[in-house]
């Protein structure tokens, strides 16, 4: 399975939903894409990470 290019749908789908508007339907393909994220490791964050880059900023450093 290409963990990747099945993330990449449901983000695909999670935009085309909530621009359509259907929210309820968006969150639970948002869900599904955190379960794909969770399992096998993909996604922005995981890739910023991989290149060396930070993807999201570490929370204990703004408590500083």
């Amino acid at each position: 399975m290409d963990a990747q290019r099945v993330y990449a749908l449901l983000q695909q789908a999670c935009m085309l939903l909530e621009d359509a508007g259907d929210f309820h339907i968006a969150a639970h393909v948002g869900q599904a894409m955190a379960l794909v994220e969770g399992r096998y490791a993909v996604g922005g964050d995981h890739l910023a990470e991989r290149d060396g880059t930070c993807g999201r900023p570490d929370p204990v450093e703004h408590l500083n």
